[in-house]
């Protein structure tokens, strides 16, 4: 059984967590309606743990952390910020809204790329399994068992690279470089990078709100991303702030951040409203990974269809040139005669 939970269940998870708090439920009972009364069986074993803690007289983040293989990572770093700011209930909602966004997206991509796919396996698989069927001279079950072998290669190497990939994950040492090819990754890193931002802003005001020292704010909200990169540079800004810099040149230091954001965070602390211009500035980095999420996925789907058309168009210019080959060789048979 998979230990992390994962962004479907996750996405119902925190949506009864927030659900249940904003009715004035107590935290374990929270957590006991979230496991669904035992029918969901690995988020009962994700949060048991958690629970088990709570009641031993841990604290919320102490027990999050304890039973941190279980959950994504910023889920890890939400909760405990939501623990030391006092308002849990925000947090719960806005962890619902980030993996249900997640959720969505992975849906649209699967929608929006499904036909392509199902195109690409029939021009790659299906077609030269069926011309290759009909053109042997041996029984059907011959060929499909030499057609099978030879994709074994490349599902060995597919499956080896999937396989290296996981556990490069969990090396600890090795995640400076993923994080950093992954912000690196056009144009999918920029996205990325942009709903990373919107929850460091976002973070940044509930912590500010509760009244958190600006250079605690700053670390908490950095570990949000859950991104070492990204968390290495956004603490370049703490630096300037324990000297004396306002907020907003002090995250100058950060070239991750855009300028639009810094400028709107400029604005607003000249107008003594840091909080409400933070979650505002999350607000419209979100909207712009959104969009350009959309963007994406509408070109590539667009550029598949092109590669398709032109597989279609180099399969019937060879098929032409075929006949154009067969009639050459029917002409020049008739002029012997």
């Amino acid at each position: 059984m998979t230990k992390k939970l994962t962004t479907r269940e996750m996405a119902a998870l925190c949506a009864s967590l927030a659900n249940a708090y904003d009715a004035g439920i107590p935290l374990l009972r929270c957590l006991e309606l979230a496991m669904g009364e035992g029918r969901r069986r690995r988020v009962v074993y994700a949060l048991t743990p958690v629970m088990d803690a709570i009641r031993a007289g841990a604290t919320l983040e102490q027990a999050v952390r304890g039973a941190a293989e279980h959950f994504p990572g910023e889920f890890v770093e939400v909760m405990a910020l939501g623990d030391v700011s006092g308002g849990l209930g925000p947090v719960l909602a806005d962890l619902a809204n980030h993996f249900e966004e997640v959720l969505a997206v992975k849906r649209a991509i699967i929608q929006q790329l499904a036909y392509p796919l199902c195109v690409l396996i029939a021009a790659f698989v299906v077609i030269p399994y069926l011309r290759g069927a009909v053109l042997s001279g041996g029984t059907i079950g011959d060929y499909t068992l030499r057609f099978i072998m030879g994709w074994v290669p490349f599902l060995q190497k597919l499956l080896l690279g999937i396989i290296v990939y996981k556990i490069a994950t969990r090396l600890k040492v090795l995640r400076p470089f993923l994080d950093g090819l992954r912000l690196k990754m056009w144009p999918l890193g920029q996205i990325k990078r942009r709903f990373a931002l919107a929850r460091f802003f976002r973070s940044l005001a509930l912590l500010l709100e509760g009244g958190l020292p600006t250079t605690t704010s700053l670390r908490r909200a950095a570990a949000t991303t859950a991104n070492v990169i990204m968390e290495r540079n956004l603490l370049n800004a703490v630096a300037p702030v324990e000297q004396g810099t306002c907020l907003s040149e002090a995250l100058r230091q950060c070239r991750l951040i855009p300028r639009v954001a810094l400028g709107m965070v400029a604005a607003a602390e000249k107008a003594g409203k840091v909080e409400e211009s933070l979650a505002r500035t999350a607000g419209y980095l979100l909207n712009e990974a959104r969009h350009s999420l959309w963007t994406v996925l509408s070109l590539l789907e667009a550029l598949c269809i092109f590669f398709l058309g032109g597989l279609i168009l180099w399969g019937t210019g060879q098929q032409t040139v075929m006949v154009l080959l067969a009639l050459r060789n029917l002409i020049d048979i008739r002029r012997l005669f």
